[in-house]
């Protein structure tokens, strides 16, 4: 079976006959992922990272040297294509990463804020309904974009596999937006069932989650040096601070 890899992504339809036509100009076979999503509604391009184009093995330096003939591609986009295709090889195993601080710390701080999200499933739901509502779907609407802007680089704990700096879609407003998502679910939570254990579960969670991010911080610096500085002085680490 002949195997395909990434090449190139555009955001939107129109964009996608420009390149597609230089391939078949040159003779190039190509496959096109995610086309029909985009054009059902614009909004989704970013989420899944825009329409793929994918080319035969044989042919991608061919195909590369072509877009960067005709500046849709330039040198720094040539490296962080092989990133992504090396991305794209890793398994599900790889979701698994290795932990910033102290395994059993680690664990015990995530089981933590889980536990939290969970206890209207433990505790008796009593007050608040429609603002508790309010932060657990606005929370879970984050969760569910940040996850997708993240996409194949995501992994609980620190990635072991080469991953790419995601600073699109809700990255360009926080660092940290899936952490957002769910200390937003887990208030949500203890503001609906309002009994003491959930609360005391979430301060150690948020507080014990900062460090873990810091953790977390240390490592992109090291693997992405300036890139990682550039976007840590543009970017807050979560919303306004």
């Amino acid at each position: 079976m002949e195997k395909y890899r990434f090449l190139y992504s555009v955001m939107y339809p129109h964009q996608l006959g420009l390149v597609t036509s230089l391939l078949e100009s040159e003779g190039i076979d190509f496959l096109v992922y995610d086309e029909f999503t985009t054009s059902v509604h614009n909004f989704y391009s970013q989420a899944i990272g825009g329409i793929k184009i994918m080319v035969l093995n044989e042919d991608f330096e061919k195909a590369q040297k072509i877009l960067v003939e005709k500046e849709y591609l330039s040198d720094s986009h040539t490296e962080a294509m092989e990133i992504e295709n090396n991305i794209n090889k890793t398994s599900v195993l790889n979701l698994i990463g290795k932990t910033p601080i102290p395994s059993i710390w680690f664990y015990t701080i995530k089981t933590a804020l889980f536990a939290t999200i969970l206890s209207p499933f433990i505790f008796q739901p009593t007050q608040n309904l429609y603002l508790s509502m309010g932060f657990i779907v606005l929370g879970f609407v984050i969760l569910v974009v940040g996850i997708l802007n993240m996409g194949r680089s995501i992994s609980l704990g620190l990635p072991t596999v080469e991953t790419r700096l995601k600073t699109k879609g809700l990255y360009q407003i926080s660092r940290n937006p899936i952490y957002i998502a769910y200390f937003m679910m887990a208030l949500g939570s203890c503001l609906w069932v309002m009994h003491f254990v959930p609360w005391v579960l979430f301060t150690f969670a948020l507080i014990a989650h900062h460090f873990i991010v810091l953790a977390e911080e240390r490592f992109l610096a090291s693997r992405f040096g300036n890139a990682w500085d550039e976007y840590a002085a543009r970017v807050p680490r979560y919303l306004f601070f």
